[in-house]
């Protein structure tokens, strides 16, 4: 038997041939945690493919195509409804699986200032990571607190547009996300004018995963404005947030090389989706050091004071340049306020400092 570290909450493992099993005896809300972290995984990397290919499948090989028929006719009358907020089920964003997702890392949700429910807010959320769980789980969806810790506010993650058009995975994602589009969010804020809106948005985007290393906290944020400059234009104001742990959870090898096939198919993902496939890697359901799965890595998300602002219809280039170092100053400060107690240090005692680009 060979123990295995802090990663995996020092659970005993069998090794063979340099794989780490799970034993047998393992904790089934522990299998149930891996499960639902596994679903999740599923949900939102192979169940876009099999939601695009079903409804042609349905469609011209079997002989329910009225069936297809009709969510086609659905789909085209319901088209807008992401952008207009979505449609809500609290049910299903308070599903079980929810949490014992959250519960597998852990994912823990810490506030440092009250919020208050008459202001609507714009949350900055850092960094990416491979799939952003932590701000998944803290603002998409009801499982970590945020309710309870800010009594009066309601939370959406903004996700790229593209995954919205997809049939069936739209209704799926719809109970927790809005499409990443100004008048999405614009039409959500609007929404609740006397405040109580949160619109979180993942500012380093999908360019961002590329960075997602063990280790090493690296964000894209110098030339991310347009998140600023919409929060003007709403009136909204603007709140730092950090997921410490979210780069932590999968290892990810170099990237290939420029040239490379893999190269080109990535950046045309990039360049025509908006979306990045990293090379990244993890654990197995069964096994603790090979598979697809995240660690067992806490996340700790910090959200920070807010930042107060007047709305201005076409704010100057100085506006938005003025108010994005304020944001990076906030975030930097959130960080080095909190780093000592949720960023493990190095082998020479050290803490690793935030690298924005």
């Amino acid at each position: 038997m060979e123990k295995l570290t802090a990663d995996d909450k020092e659970v005993d493992g069998h090794k063979i041939s340099n794989t780490i099993f799970a034993p047998f005896s393992i904790a089934w809300r522990r299998r149930l945690q891996t499960g639902a972290v596994a679903l999740i995984l599923f949900s939102f990397t192979l169940l876009p493919l099999v939601c695009m290919f079903v409804p042609l499948y349905v469609a011209f090989y079997t002989k329910y195509w009225p069936v297809a028929a009709v969510y086609l006719l659905w789909y085209v009358s319901d088209f807008q409804t992401p952008h207009q907020g979505g449609r809500i089920s609290e049910f299903v964003r308070s599903m079980r699986y929810w949490t014992w997702s959250a519960e597998y890392f852990p994912i823990t949700l810490h506030k440092t200032v009250d919020l208050d429910p008459t202001r609507n807010y714009v949350f900055g959320y850092h960094p990416h990571g491979i799939i952003c769980l932590g701000a998944l789980h803290s603002f998409g969806v009801s499982v970590t607190g945020f309710r309870d810790k800010f009594p009066g506010l309601r939370s959406r993650l903004v996700m790229l547009d593209f995954w919205f058009k997809i049939p069936m995975f739209r209704e799926y994602i719809m109970n927790a996300l809005i499409p990443h589009q100004k008048k999405s969010i614009q039409n959500y804020i609007n929404k609740s004018p006397s405040g109580g809106q949160v619109a979180c948005l993942v500012v380093g985007g999908a360019q961002e995963a590329l960075l997602a290393k063990p280790g090493k906290p690296e964000i894209i944020l110098n030339a991310r404005k347009g998140f600023i400059k919409l929060a003007i234009q709403l009136g909204t104001d603007l709140v730092p947030v950090f997921g410490f742990g979210e780069n932590d959870i999968w290892d990810q090898d170099e990237q290939p090389k420029e040239g490379t096939f893999a190269h080109k198919f990535n950046s045309f993902m990039t360049k025509h989706l908006g979306i990045v496939m990293p090379a990244f890697s993890g654990r197995g359901i069964f096994n603790y050091n090979r598979g697809l799965l995240p660690h067992r890595r806490p996340i700790h998300v910090v959200v920070g004071e807010p930042i107060q602002l007047e709305k201005v219809d076409n704010p100057s280039r100085e506006q938005v340049a003025e108010l994005h170092a304020t944001y990076v100053t906030a975030l930097q400060k959130l960080y080095d306020t909190h780093a000592s107690k949720y960023v493990p240090r190095t082998e020479e005692g050290r803490i690793q400092q935030l690298k924005i680009n």
